[in-house]
C-alpha cells in the first residue's frame, strides 16, 4: 500500500507541475499593438521598434513552450521509470525490508533526479517570464514618446470609471480627464520637418509627465494629441494642474538643430458625470478642447456640465485657497471648489507669488497620504517577497525658491519609471522605490545628495539623506518614522 502511494505522489506531483507551466503558456499572446488601431500610423522609428518587439515577444513564448514540452517529456521519462520500478516488484520482495529499503530508495533517487529537473525549468522559465512581463509593459509605452501609449490609456480610464463620480466633498471618485493638443502641429511639421516634430511630441510628453504623472496617468492619446487622467482629483483642482502645465510647456524652449523653437498647447478638462459612459465623459473633454482651439490657442477650459468655461491664466487669478497636495487615492480639501465660477463664469483659482514659488514648485507632489497610499498599492501588488524602499531627502536651506524647480527636474531624472515621488514637507521629498533594496537605494540617494548639493550652493551639509528598506509587516508609518528621523540632523 505504502509503495503504491509513493508511486502516486510521485507521478501527481510532476503532473501537477507540468499541467501548471502548460496552462501559463496557454496564455501567452505574442501580438502587439504599433499604434494603427488608434487611427494613427506609426513613424518608421516606431514601426521598426513595434516589429521587434513582436517578434521578442514571439521568441519568448518559443522558449517557454519548449521549456514546457522538455518538461512534459522529462515527467513522462520519469513516470515510465517509476513504474518500472514498481513492476519489477515481486510479492516475494514486499516480505523482505531489504528489498522494500530498496525499491523505496530508487523511487527517491528517481524523484530527487526529477525534482533537479524540474528546479533548472523553474529556474529558466522565470527568467524568460521576467522577460516577457517586461515586453508587455513596454507594449503599453508609446515608441516615441516613452510614456504610456493608447492601450494604457484605455485601461487606466476604465478602472477610473468604474469608482463613479463625486457623490460628496472628499469622498473616493474617479477624477478628471483632460485632453491635450499641440497646437498647429502639422504647419510645425511641415515648416521645420518631421524630426522636429519627433522632438517636440517628447519634449511636451516629458513636460506633462514631469509635472502630472504623480496624479495618475499622462499618456499618448494619438497623433499630437495627449489625455492627462487626474485620479480623484476635482474641477477646480485639476483647472490648475492643467493650467499651469500649459503655462510650463509654454516657457519651454525647444532647440533642435541649432534652432531654438516654442510650442503651445490647448486643453480641455472634464470631470466624471453622473451616469456618463467613458465615451461620453471623453466627448466632453474634448468640447472642452475644441473651445480653446475656438478661443485662439494656448489656453485652457473646464466642462461645468455640458458648458465649456475658460480657465484663467495663473498672472490673471484672484485669490483662493489652494489644496497644496492634491494626489491621487487621498482626501482633498475642496474649499476652493466655490471659486470654479464667479460673475464672468470664469475659474477663479489661487496665485502664488513671492516666498511662495517654493511651496508652488511643490504643490504638484503627492503629500505623505497620499505616498502612503502608494506604498500599499505596491505591496499588495508586488507581495511581500519583493525588495520595497522608501527614501527621504531633506534640503536645510529656507533661502531656497526658484531653485526648487530645478532640484526636482534632478531628482526626477535619477528615478526610475517605477518610482513615485512626494512630499512630507516643504524641506522633505519621500521617494518609493519598488523592486530596490537598501543598499542600491543608498548608493542612487547618495548621488542625489552631491548634485542637490551643487544646486543649492556646493554645501553638502546642506542635505540629507534617509533611506529604509521594507521588513515583512512593517507599516508605512513605521518605515516613515525612520527616515525622517535619519533626515533631522544635518
Amino acid at each position: 500500500m505504502w509503495l503504491d502511494i509513493a508511486i502516486a505522489l510521485s507521478c501527481a506531483g510532476c503532473g501537477v507541475t507540468c499541467g501548471w507551466v502548460m496552462h501559463a503558456i496557454g496564455g501567452l499572446n505574442p501580438a502587439i499593438s504599433t499604434g494603427e488601431a488608434d487611427g494613427m500610423l506609426p513613424s518608421r522609428s516606431e514601426f521598426i521598434e513595434a516589429n521587434e518587439e513582436s517578434e521578442m515577444l514571439s521568441r519568448v513564448a518559443g522558449h517557454l513552450k519548449e521549456h514546457a514540452s522538455k518538461m512534459s517529456s522529462d515527467v513522462d521519462a520519469h513516470q515510465n521509470h517509476v513504474e518500472s520500478i514498481a513492476g519489477a516488484v515481486t510479492d516475494s520482495d514486499l516480505q523482505s525490508p531489504e528489498a522494500f529499503s530498496r525499491v523505496v530508495r530508487q523511487i527517491l533517487e528517481a524523484n530527487d533526479a526529477m525534482r533537479q529537473k524540474l528546479e533548472v525549468a523553474q529556474d529558466q522559465i522565470h527568467n524568460q517570464t521576467l522577460e516577457l512581463d517586461a515586453a508587455k509593459r513596454r507594449a503599453e509605452t508609446d515608441a516615441l514618446t516613452k510614456i504610456p501609449n493608447r492601450a494604457a490609456f484605455d485601461k487606466h480610464i476604465g478602472q477610473r470609471h468604474a469608482m463613479g463620480p463625486e457623490l460628496s466633498p472628499n469622498s473616493p471618485h474617479a477624477g478628471c480627464l483632460a485632453l491635450l493638443d499641440v497646437d498647429h502641429f502639422k504647419k510645425f511639421n511641415d515648416t521645420y520637418g518631421h524630426l522636429a516634430g519627433d522632438e517636440v511630441l517628447k519634449v511636451v510628453a516629458s513636460v506633462l509627465h514631469q509635472k502630472l504623472n504623480n496624479y495618475g496617468l499622462v499618456a499618448r492619446y494619438g497623433g499630437e494629441e495627449f489625455a492627462l487622467i487626474l485620479d480623484g482629483v476635482s474641477a477646480s483642482q485639476a483647472a490648475i494642474l492643467a493650467d499651469d502645465v500649459r503655462a510650463a510647456v509654454a516657457r519651454r524652449k525647444i532647440v533642435f538643430e541649432q534652432q531654438t523653437l516654442s510650442v503651445t498647447v490647448s486643453m480641455g478638462v472634464a470631470q466624471l458625470m453622473p451616469g456618463e459612459t467613458i465615451e461620453q465623459w471623453i466627448e466632453r473633454s474634448d468640447l472642452a478642447l475644441y473651445a480653446s482651439k475656438e478661443a485662439g490657442r494656448n489656453c485652457g477650459h473646464w466642462m461645468d456640465g455640458n458648458d465649456p468655461v475658460k480657465i484663467e491664466a495663473k498672472a490673471d487669478r484672484k485669490p483662493a485657497s489652494v489644496n497644496k497636495h492634491a494626489a491621487s487615492g487621498t482626501n482633498r480639501d475642496d474649499a476652493n471648489d466655490d471659486a470654479a465660477s464667479s460673475a464672468d463664469h470664469t475659474v477663479s483659482l489661487g496665485d502664488h507669488v513671492g516666498s511662495e514659488i517654493r511651496r508652488d514648485a511643490l504643490a504638484y507632489l503627492p503629500d505623505s497620504n497620499a505616498i502612503s497610499e502608494t506604498f500599499k498599492d505596491m505591496r499588495e501588488r508586488a507581495g511581500e517577497d519583493v525588495e520595497l524602499t522608501l527614501m527621504a531627502l531633506r534640503i536645510h536651506d529656507e533661502s531656497l525658491g526658484e531653485q526648487m524647480e530645478s532640484v526636482l527636474a534632478m531628482i526626477r531624472s535619477n528615478l526610475r519609471s517605477v518610482d513615485r515621488m512626494g512630499c512630507h514637507d516643504d524641506d522633505t521629498l519621500l521617494v518609493c522605490m519598488p523592486s530596490m533594496d537598501g543598499d542600491a537605494a543608498s548608493r542612487q540617494g547618495a548621488k542625489m545628495v552631491t548634485a542637490v548639493a551643487q544646486l543649492v550652493g556646493g554645501d553638502q551639509t546642506k542635505v540629507s539623506l534617509g533611506v529604509a528598506q521594507v521588513d515583512r509587516d512593517e507599516s508605512f508609518e513605521s518605515l516613515l518614522d525612520s527616515v525622517l528621523q535619519q533626515v533631522s540632523t544635518v
